[in-house]
């Protein structure tokens, strides 16, 4: 039963399933919608676009959305939006693999939203120019037009 629950937990943690284990910290306030978490990677003195990110009302999670560089892989930004809100941030021009992680209860950049978090992959990559500013409206719909792919939650930040 041990060697079992030894292999289990890391399991259940790693894909978001509910556990006994609970998150490493106290539940926190989630940052307002359009906060931006900034790596050295994200130079905007080489041009800027924009982003947008859209998370309706009827969706009561909250969302953060990570830009990785196409090309390298190296984490650009992550965005902060609440459910109900729409945003839009300055971003580097670029090709960007976008992941989406979402939850209800806020622990930090580390645990996220804890057990529950949902992590997805956007499928296409997303080009962010001068003139075209690409963005995410939350609005799951079986017709779509966005297809994702859930990831688990270690994905996300490792």
């Amino acid at each position: 039963m041990v060697a079992l629950l030894s292999i289990a937990v890391p399991l259940i943690n790693q894909y978001g399933i509910p556990s006994f284990a609970g998150p490493s910290g106290p539940i926190l306030s989630f940052p307002s919608s359009g906060d931006v978490f900034i790596t050295a990677s994200a130079d905007l003195r080489r041009g800027q676009s924009r982003f947008r990110v859209a998370v309706p009302a009827a969706d009561r999670r909250n969302y953060v959305v990570l830009l990785t560089a196409a090309d390298t892989g190296e984490r650009i930004m992550a965005i902060y939006c609440r459910s109900g809100d729409d945003v839009v941030v300055p971003v580097p021009i670029g090709r960007y693999r976008v992941l989406a992680a979402s939850g209800l209860d806020w622990y930090g950049l580390h645990d996220l939203f804890g057990r529950s978090t949902h992590v997805e992959e956007v499928i296409p990559e997303m080009v962010a120019t001068v003139l075209n500013g690409p963005g995410i409206v939350f609005r799951r719909r079986p017709d779509g037009n966005l297809p994702t792919q859930t990831m688990p939650k270690s994905h996300f930040f490792g």
